[in-house]
């Protein structure tokens, strides 16, 4: 899939012993933009090592667990058994967090360090790093506080731009058949049909980053999209709007002043304050990220991972002329931080 390792299945599945894994461990809970970005700072570093990575299932209340939303496949034990799953390069933990209680004697046998190597420490002790960089069966476990400076580190090392970051996070958020029902219902009740304009707004904790920026500077925006040549002769009808945010004040300001002019949809007009404490509310924040990548345009805050998220799917999805179909209210470029 991701790495040379598909070569070493046939001598894993015979169970003798297990790769070497990065193990990545989101930690603290955050917001769906925020832990997929932890989950994909991971993966850069394990396709650059050509390790295979186990997902940690994350530790706040995701309803029904990472796999009911997103197709990958629990872990096996030995690891190598999860080449009957077609992915050896990437698996799911079978509890929250990276240590699985029923599966500690399989654990036991991986071999795990705590501390990342940088690129630095791998070009100046390559001896030294070599159990990282080569194929072993010593494992390294990536923790969020733990390693953020080497983290860091990497994604400085490697280059990330949107276009790779596009083409990985498809492999964590590929829907099931689950979540592909759920949207599919959710359209037909909202009537998303194209063209469409996607638009998140952040307020909650967006103060401690950046700016408020008015409601109006995105609609400004979704205007000109609607009377752009990438709209064309397809948006002669009613102009339609997606919109997600986490302040119900905005959707409230929307209806005041744009419904005479475009037909508002969302999930959930903002009742939810999209908190990942509250399990219920995961199914909104992933049906709202889901739907605004199946957009024709996107408006929102490079501030914003959520925002960020939504570009990379909908690059995906639709690689050509990716930038174009996209706009941040604050100017920044995109970054996978």
């Amino acid at each position: 899939f991701f790495f040379a390792f598909l070569s070493k299945c046939e001598m894993l599945n015979s169970g003798i012993r297990s790769p070497g894994l990065i193990l990545c461990d989101p930690q603290w809970p955050c917001g769906l933009g925020c832990t997929v970005h932890k989950f994909l700072i991971c993966l850069y570093i394990a396709t650059q090592v050509h390790k295979p990575m186990m997902l940690c299932q994350p530790t706040y209340p995701l309803v029904g667990g990472w796999e009911k939303w997103f197709q990958m496949p629990r872990c096996r034990w030995p690891y190598g058994l999860n080449a009957q799953d077609n992915n050896p390069a990437l698996c799911l933990s079978r509890t929250r967090g990276c240590v699985d209680e029923t599966d500690k004697m399989e654990s036991y046998r991986l071999t795990v360090h705590e501390k990342l190597p940088t690129p630095e420490d791998v070009t100046e002790n390559p001896q030294e790093t070599s159990w990282f960089t080569n194929w072993s069966q010593e494992s390294i476990m990536i923790s969020w506080a733990r390693n953020w400076r080497a983290q860091r580190a990497w994604l400085r090392h490697v280059g990330v731009n949107l276009t790779s970051a596009s083409n990985l996070v498809p492999s964590l958020m590929s829907p099931t058949a689950y979540l592909t029902r759920s949207l599919t219902a959710l359209k037909q009740r909202l009537h998303f049909v194209h063209p469409i304009v996607a638009i998140h707004v952040r307020r909650g904790d967006a103060k401690l980053e950046t700016v408020y920026h008015p409601l109006e500077k995105y609609f400004e925006q979704a205007q000109r999209f609607f009377l752009s040549t990438l709209c064309s002769k397809d948006c002669n009808g009613r102009r339609r709007v997606f919109l997600m945010s986490d302040s119900r004040s905005i959707f409230e300001e929307a209806s005041r002043k744009y419904v005479s002019e475009y037909e508002i949809l969302s999930v959930d007009e903002g009742r939810a304050m999209r908190s990942w404490h509250v399990p219920e509310d995961n199914a909104l924040a992933i049906s709202d990220v889901m739907l605004a990548s199946q957009a024709d345009y996107f408006i929102g805050t490079a501030t914003s991972q959520l925002s960020r998220l939504v570009v990379e799917l909908l690059c995906s999805r639709r690689p050509e002329h990716c930038f174009e179909r996209v706009h941040f209210v604050d100017g920044h470029q995109w970054s996978l931080l």
